[in-house]
């Protein structure tokens, strides 16, 4: 997430990015062979806690900006299930 666009233009997912870094952060942090807790599943559950933290900062918008915050929200969301960073059990990916 942590890309320097999230806080800026009309759309402010900046609190949406933060717990979504706390996430990955996290995940990581504590992922270990024996307990392995970065795998796609959490990762799945992450992003989509994402994109739903997104989707409620859309619903304070008004109906005008609605359509661009959602697009915008699932283009973000899109990046971040595109990139596996080291998590285990991505298909094609061997981790």
């Amino acid at each position: 997430c942590s890309a320097p666009v999230l806080g800026a233009g009309p759309f402010d997912f900046t609190l949406a990015c933060s717990r979504h870094d706390f996430g990955w952060r996290n995940l990581k942090a504590v992922h270990n062979p024996a307990s392995p807790v970065w795998h796609i599943d959490n990762k799945d559950r992450v992003d989509a806690g994402f994109l739903y933290d997104m989707r409620l900062r859309c619903s304070a918008v008004s109906a005008v900006w609605r359509i661009g915050c959602d697009t915008t929200a699932r283009v973000y969301y899109t990046a971040v299930r595109l990139n596996p960073r080291g998590v285990e059990g991505v298909p094609g990916r061997g981790g």
